[in-house]
């Protein structure tokens, strides 16, 4: 069974695919609703979990789902449709126009990345792929690698101008 969780407020991405036999589609409005869909899609036997949106989209989603499931059961599909999509860029993403169909056939090449947890006594923990310094680091790094490699002088330009 795979679940997708949709940010209906990103910025990018298609239209959530309707729900099958084997799918279960949800686009929660807030934090409470999220927890209780995540808590749905684990009783219904839900394995893999797509979620489409952004880095602060997969930070909640990965935040909660990380104490409905037991460790290492789920896995983690992303569809990057946020502003940022940091994370999507380290992770890689499931091709936008059919991801339902490409976990479903499965053929994907799998990556073992390591979900990063900030502790915190005033607040349940948080966790994603990239944070704090981390985000800044890979942020630099996109910006030195990809931008630059295909806009280095504009951006250079565009700095001499400020």
């Amino acid at each position: 069974m795979i679940g997708y969780i949709r940010n209906g407020r990103s910025t990018g991405g298609a239209a959530a695919p309707a729900s099958a036999a084997d799918l279960i589609v949800r686009s929660p409005d807030g934090f409470e609703a999220l927890a209780a869909d995540l808590r749905a899609m684990r009783a219904a036997g839900v394995e893999a979990l797509i979620i489409d949106g952004g880095d602060g989209t997969i930070r909640e989603v990965l935040s909660r789902a990380e104490d409905i499931w037991p460790k290492g059961a789920l896995r983690y599909g992303i569809v990057a449709s946020g502003n940022t999509n940091l994370i999507a860029r380290t992770a890689g993403a499931l091709p936008g126009d059919d991801p339902v169909g490409a976990m479903r056939r499965g053929g994907l090449t799998e990556r073992a990345i390591p979900v990063l947890q900030v502790e915190r006594s005033d607040a349940p923990a948080i966790r994603g792929f990239i944070l704090g310094a981390g985000a800044y680091e890979t942020a630099t790094r996109i910006a030195q690698e990809d931008i630059k490699s295909r806009h280095g002088l504009q951006v250079a330009l565009t700095v001499l101008k400020l």
